[in-house]
């Protein structure tokens, strides 16, 4: 193990309550070191002995490597921690255990993840890539899952739409759920409501009638003495 990867292994173990940016840094060094294959892949059946050359080779690598990974993930927690998971043969296993036992929603890491940017600050001695590395590293994450929860309430939005059903004759109809306020029955919008309408229609004549009464008075004359005048019609 060389120094800096030793060093960076030590710094912040995992306690449990910080599993989200542990976990963050860990792939980082996984991924620098070309180990994180073994997280992903299963381990390959033991070779027997008429196994091809090529078998044998990727069976060793995947061993040599999860051997190194192993080694890094214990290295990385505390004592306790690493006490508990030493008996696990593969990293993948740990990472499992880990998993179940201070695994987050979504959502909580995507807040964790925001909240680094946004507090992130050079240290002494720090170099400036590795700042922007991890605020890079963090900001990705955010909008990941920031992703998967749009996702999550599209399917819900979805989930309440009108239902569409089919008639006899193949056409579809939408089924619509839920009250109309304004008369508290189900089954159609407000645009469809027979008592909205009845009313507006109600409305739009007592708009006509008053127009129709403004529009005789906007004329008149002066009256001579014992001249009456007469209306006819409504």
């Amino acid at each position: 193990m060389s120094s800096s990867i030793i060093a960076l292994l030590k710094k912040d173990q995992l306690t449990g309550e910080n599993y989200a940016t542990w976990k963050l840094k860990l792939n980082m060094i996984l991924v620098i070191t070309d180990l994180r294959f073994v997280l992903i892949e299963e381990c390959p059946p033991f070779p027997s002995q008429n196994a091809s050359q090529s078998v044998k080779d990727g069976y060793d690598c995947w061993t040599k490597a999860n051997d190194k990974a192993r080694l890094y993930i214990l290295a990385s927690m505390s004592n306790i921690l690493s006490k508990k998971h030493g008996i696990m043969v593969t990293a993948r296993q740990i990472m499992k255990s880990l998993k179940e036992m201070f695994g987050q929603s979504s959502i909580q890491i995507k807040q964790e993840a925001i909240k680094y940017v946004y507090n992130a600050r050079m240290k002494e001695g720090q170099y400036v890539r590795e700042l922007v590395l991890n605020m890079i590293v963090n900001f990705n994450l955010a909008q990941m899952n920031e992703a998967v929860f749009d996702e999550k309430k599209e399917e819900r939005r979805e989930g309440k739409d009108p239902t569409v059903a089919t008639e006899g004759n193949g056409k579809a109809k939408i089924v619509i759920k839920g009250k109309y306020f304004h008369c508290n029955v189900d089954g159609h919008w407000k645009r469809n409501c027979p008592k909205y309408l009845t009313k507006k229609k109600e409305k739009k004549g007592a708009t006509n009638h008053v127009c129709s009464s403004l529009q005789e008075t906007s004329s008149f004359k002066q009256l001579e003495e014992s001249e009456m005048t007469l209306n006819v019609g409504t």
